[in-house]
């Protein structure tokens, strides 16, 4: 037993019995009493609650406002200036004489040398115009450039256009071809190299730079394989001569989509037939316009019709027939529908509808036409390559150098002011057509003179002037047409269609 009351121990603790698991505790605890609610209570809290909504909806109030209502700031115009670019010098290329491959007595077939001389004519509307031929080149191709006189507030309009008249046991009929700009991009629709037929592509560098250029050539059986159609090397300043049958042998409806890298071309093609022993015509064909859905050939000369088509029936002689030549490059058919109307005739024309199918080239016929002026006019749903050929024959089947050719390029649209210079030939012709709905009214003006022709279109329509050989026009319009100028003589038949003016910059404004 211990001792409570000895030193250094603890009284005993008293003991609380161990609460266990089935044993229940209840703990009670008083709550505290609530005041009765009498009225002036529930007033007190309606007043209180009143008071609290209050100075919700004042704060709401305020919110809104300073969310609504414009803060005070600072406000200005952004610096900025307005810079006009210097107007800078335009060029043109013109695409030079007729080639053969290999020398006039056939050796040599891997190169080309020239037949003949073209003849050029230039204008500018203000400034200096140069030339110069291109370096490694065969048949001096020309550069024509128009440098900006002091004081000049717009870039100068500059034009240029070649022709070539040849009559040998080789090379017969007159070709001629407008002056362009050069492009990473352009169609060509033309040629054939079927038997008898030889058709050149030249691509021309006027850059400092050399450029890289690709071809895709397209028939009657959609895209062709062509190995060594791809970069092709055209040194800077020079030219590039190519045998269309090196890459498509014995193509009757080529069309040529030529892109480049680098310095950017001019192309065109140099076609020439021979029927047997007999020269049959020659042409130069440049860039038609890009695939469009609308395209207004005017100008398609018809001479005569009759010994072409005493002509058709002789073996070889197909390819004097017109013929519509149409490409759609996409991956849809298209629908198409084509007038032909003699030249200042109002309404359709001959009209006829052609279902064109994707990635193939289509040569159209067009029969029955009789001798004169006529403007093609084709509509699509998708878009599309055009051209035109025609031919003239004389009456002298048995004579030499009694038939020609020309392939008629769509024409860019004009809406404003172009310039365009009329190389030597006989019969020169312009001719203007309008697809609007409404009559127009064209100014024709030979430059550095004070006559202004007045030319009356009326709508869906054309019409033809004669233009002087060896000159340069403005031509101004306030709607949209397209112009063509058209030669014809007995055996003897070439266009060259009016392009718009090269682009310049307008102003700039910067923003520091």
């Amino acid at each position: 037993m211990t001792d409570s009351g000895m030193p250094g121990t603890s009284p005993e603790r008293p003991q609380h019995p161990p609460v266990r698991s089935d044993d229940s505790v209840t703990v009670t605890t008083e709550k505290p009493r609530t005041p009765p609610r009498t009225a002036k209570t529930y007033a007190v809290a309606s007043a209180r609650a009143a008071a609290g909504a209050v100075g919700l909806g004042i704060a709401v109030v305020a919110v809104l406002a300073a969310a609504l209502l414009p803060l005070p700031g600072v406000t200005g115009e952004p610096a900025s200036m307005t810079v006009t670019p210097v107007p800078t010098a335009q060029q043109l290329v013109c695409a030079g004489s007729m080639l053969r491959l290999g020398s006039q007595n056939g050796e040599d077939a891997t190169t080309s040398s020239a037949v003949g001389r073209a003849i050029s004519r230039f204008g500018a509307t203000s400034g200096d115009v140069t030339t110069r031929t291109l370096d490694n080149s065969n048949g001096l191709p020309l550069v024509v450039s128009v440098t900006p006189t002091d004081g000049d507030e717009v870039t100068p309009l500059v034009a240029a256009s070649q022709s070539q008249s040849l009559g040998d046991s080789e090379f017969s009929g007159f070709a001629a071809v407008d002056c362009a700009a050069a492009a990473t991009d352009s169609w060509l629709a033309g040629g054939s190299t079927t038997v008898g037929r030889t058709t050149l592509l030249t691509l021309a560098n006027p850059s400092d730079v050399q450029s890289t250029v690709g071809i895709q050539i397209y028939d009657g059986t959609g895209l062709l394989s062509t190995p060594g159609s791809t970069g092709i090397i055209v040194p800077a300043r020079g030219q590039r001569v190519l045998s269309l049958a090196g890459f498509a042998p014995d193509t009757e409806t080529p069309v040529i989509h030529v892109t480049s890298k680098g310095g950017q071309i001019v192309a065109n093609l140099q076609q020439s037939i021979v029927r047997g022993l007999e020269p049959a015509g020659i042409d130069i064909v440049g860039a038609t316009a890009a695939p469009a859905t609308r395209h207004t050939i005017p100008g398609v000369v018809i001479r005569g019709a009759t010994a072409v088509e005493e002509r058709l029936g002789q073996d070889g002689s197909a390819d004097l027939r017109t013929v519509i030549r149409l490409f759609a490059p996409g991956d849809t058919d298209a629908e198409a529908t084509i007038r032909v109307t003699p030249d200042g005739a109002v309404g359709s024309g001959n009209s006829f509808q052609i279902t064109l199918e994707a990635g193939l080239v289509t040569d159209v016929p067009v029969e029955n036409l009789t001798n004169g002026r006529y403007t093609v006019s084709v509509d699509t749903d998708e878009p599309v390559v055009a051209a035109v050929r025609a031919s003239t024959a004389t009456g002298n089947v048995q004579g030499i150098g009694t038939t020609d050719f020309a392939w008629y390029t769509s024409p860019e649209e004009l809406t404003d002011t172009a310039l365009f210079s009329v190389a030597p030939g006989t019969s020169a012709a312009l001719t203007i057509a309008n697809a609007a709905d409404a009559a127009i009214e064209v100014r024709v003006t030979k430059l550095g003179s004070d006559d202004v022709e007045t030319v009356a279109v009326e709508a869906n329509a054309s019409k033809s002037i004669a233009v002087d050989q060896d000159q340069t026009y403005r031509l101004e319009t306030t709607n949209p047409v397209t112009a063509m100028i058209g030669y014809s003589a007995n055996g003897q038949l070439a266009a060259l269609p009016v392009r718009a003016p090269l682009e310049s910059s307008g102003a700039i404004t910067i923003y520091p």
